[in-house]
């Protein structure tokens, strides 16, 4: 392969398809065009049409997202991504320009424009950025300043603890934080509730599974 990049600057949006929207902080995402030479990307299916094929990732953890919005400005040509972060957009003209837009919620979203041809074999890779305000980081630090916390993305009203939660947050020190339905990017409560994982098992033992909220995110 040969791999070409450069940065685009875009605004943000970003979600996932186990969380409700939330508008972030602008930042930068990056954008890699990817020549394929081995594998058939672009597929010619009539006469001067060609499929648009790409896969998005999270650059907080390099992981495909899901549920992202990839269409064509100025057209009703979109696809929504799967779970392994693929999209398909099949149809389009070839020798012919076209602004590509994306829309993750919780991440920045950006347009950039190519020119499709017949005779390259394209894969569109795009890495979207977000501002993790929760990650790894201040997981460590909210330990280190006794306030550590247990994520959780609930509906529009944050579900309230029941006795059993708050003596929980009473034994092991920590407390519960619900996002309601305005939670930061999948991967960044990820990261956050990994690090408080590690802490809880580390000081207590794994006592603490048994009694935690079950709608804590990445609990398994």
């Amino acid at each position: 392969c040969v791999l070409l990049g450069f940065l685009v600057l875009g605004g943000g949006l970003g979600a996932t398809s186990l969380y409700c929207k939330h508008i972030m902080m602008r930042n930068l995402i990056f954008i890699f065009f990817v020549i394929v030479f081995g594998d058939k990307v672009f597929t010619q299916t009539r006469d001067n049409s060609i499929d648009l094929s790409g896969i998005v990732f999270s650059t907080v953890n390099n992981k495909p997202i899901g549920d992202c919005y990839v269409f064509i400005k100025g057209s009703s040509l979109g696809e929504i991504t799967d779970g392994e972060g693929n999209f398909l957009i099949k149809n389009l003209e070839a020798n012919h320009k076209y602004t590509i837009s994306v829309s993750a919620m919780s991440y920045d979203d950006f347009d950039t424009s190519i020119v499709l041809t017949e005779n390259n074999n394209l894969k569109l890779i795009i890495r979207l950025n977000t501002n993790c305000t929760f990650n790894a980081y201040s997981a460590t630090e909210d330990i280190k300043n006794g306030k550590p916390k247990l994520l959780i993305v609930g509906s529009i009203a944050p579900i309230a603890n029941s006795d059993s939660d708050n003596d929980f947050e009473i034994k092991y020190g920590i407390k519960y934080y619900d996002f309601g339905c305005t939670p930061p990017a999948y991967a960044c409560i990820e990261e956050y509730n990994k690090i408080i994982f590690n802490y809880l098992t580390d000081k207590f033992g794994s006592d603490w599974k048994y009694s935690v909220r079950k709608d804590v995110c990445f609990l398994e």
